[in-house]
């Protein structure tokens, strides 16, 4: 809701979104006034006409009539959907502009957490460095590590592996079994 508010805050005060907005509010009045007296619709059916046929939505439940509505109605469009171009474009303009900031501050953020990502990274490299010398001092002594297994009298941590199988080839039922596969079959339909 803050963000919002923010952002409102820099729509109303920046000058160019201001007399952009006059100019929109305008055009809809001009386009109300004409279709209210050459067409002879109500105020409302008039600015809704121009609202849906500059915003391109075209319902299509209002039609100019005449040869005088027609006309204006295309120059209207054609003037109109540039003016309202205009004013989304400004529109955009602002709301990024506020949301570089947050996208900044995030990037910063995220720079920030990689530099300590990549900190850690060189400790963990430093200690496992460290660890190895230790481990060559100890061989060096004639001490035996704890974490080598060989020698260790020690039980492992680690469950033990188990011998593979010799593998059978498939074997393949003789003759004399698929006769008697087949008699049982018989005796068990019957």
């Amino acid at each position: 809701m803050v963000g919002l508010l923010s952002i409102l805050k820099k729509f109303i005060s920046d000058t160019e979104f201001q007399r952009l907005s006059i100019f929109v509010i305008l055009f809809l009045l001009a386009g109300a006034i004409f279709y209210h007296q050459v067409e002879g619709w109500g105020w409302l059916d008039s600015i809704y006409f121009c609202v849906t046929t500059l915003t391109t939505v075209g319902y299509g439940d209002f039609n100019p009539t005449t040869g005088a509505g027609k006309v204006f109605t295309i120059l209207y469009i054609v003037v109109g959907i540039g003016i309202l171009l205009g004013y989304v474009n400004i529109v955009a303009k602002i709301a990024l502009q506020h949301n570089y900031g947050v996208i900044d501050m995030l990037t910063q953020k995220t720079m920030d957490i990689s530099k300590r990502t990549i900190d850690i990274s060189k400790r963990t490299v430093d200690i496992s460095k460290r660890t190895k010398d230790i481990g060559k001092n100890m061989e060096l002594k004639g001490v035996r590590s704890p974490v080598d297994k060989k020698g260790s009298d020690e039980e492992s941590l680690e469950e033990p592996e188990k011998p593979e199988s010799p593998k059978r080839p498939p074997t393949r039922p003789s003759y004399a079994s698929l006769q008697e596969m087949r008699k049982m079959d018989y005796e068990i339909k019957k």
